[in-house]
C-alpha cells in the first residue's frame, strides 16, 4: 500500500512529509512559532497551506530552486518577515500566500521572464506589493522591461505596484 510509505522527518526548523525516494518532498510546518529562519531542504517541491502562517519571528526566506509551489495562507501573517527569494522555479503561489505580511522590504528573483511566468492566485499571494523593492540577481530594478518571449503577465504579478507602469495593452496583463 502506498500510504504506508509516507514518513514524516524534520530538518532546519521545518517538519516535511515524503516517501523513501524524497522524503523532503513537501515542508508542512515549521516546529516552532518563535523561529527566526528556516532553511528548507533542498529537496522540497511545496510548501503546504499555512506551513509557516503566524510565525511572528521568522524575518526572511530563501526558497530553494526546485519548490515549484507555495500553498495558501503559507507565510501569512508572518509580521517580522522582511525579505522572501523565490526560485525560478516557482510557478504558482496560493491564496493570500503572504498575507498581513507588511514588513517585507525585499523580494529577491533571478529570472524576470521566470517572475512573469508565476501564477499568483491573489493580490496577497505575492510578495511584492507596496512598498517593496524587488531584486534580480542582487541589483533593485528601478524600472521594467519584459524580457522577449514573454507573451502575458499573469494577475497580480504587479498587483498595482507603484513602480510597474509599463504603459502596455491592458490585453497584456
Amino acid at each position: 500500500d502506498g500510504c504506508s510509505k509516507i514518513s514524516f522527518h524534520t530538518y532546519n526548523n521545518a517538519e516535511y512529509f515524503g516517501n523513501e525516494k524524497n522524503p523532503y518532498t513537501v515542508l508542512i510546518r515549521h516546529t516552532s512559532r518563535d523561529i527566526t529562519q528556516c532553511q528548507i531542504h533542498p529537496d522540497t517541491k511545496a510548501i503546504a497551506r499555512d506551513a509557516f502562517s503566524y510565525s511572528q519571528s521568522l524575518t526572511s526566506i530563501n526558497i530553494p530552486d526546485g519548490v515549484v509551489g507555495i500553498g495558501q495562507y503559507a507565510f501569512s501573517q508572518c509580521e517580522a518577515l522582511t525579505s522572501v527569494t523565490l526560485p525560478d522555479s516557482i510557478i504558482y503561489s496560493g491564496h493570500s500566500a503572504f498575507w498581513d505580511c507588511t514588513k517585507i522590504r525585499e523580494v529577491h528573483i533571478s529570472n524576470l521572464a521566470a517572475w512573469c511566468n508565476i501564477v499568483f492566485e491573489d493580490t496577497f499571494s505575492n510578495p511584492f506589493y507596496d512598498d517593496t523593492r524587488l531584486y534580480l540577481n542582487g541589483n533593485a530594478i528601478t524600472g521594467v522591461a519584459i524580457p522577449n518571449g514573454v507573451s502575458k503577465i499573469g494577475d497580480y504579478l504587479a498587483s498595482g505596484h507603484p513602480m510597474i507602469n509599463t504603459g502596455l495593452d491592458p490585453e497584456f496583463w
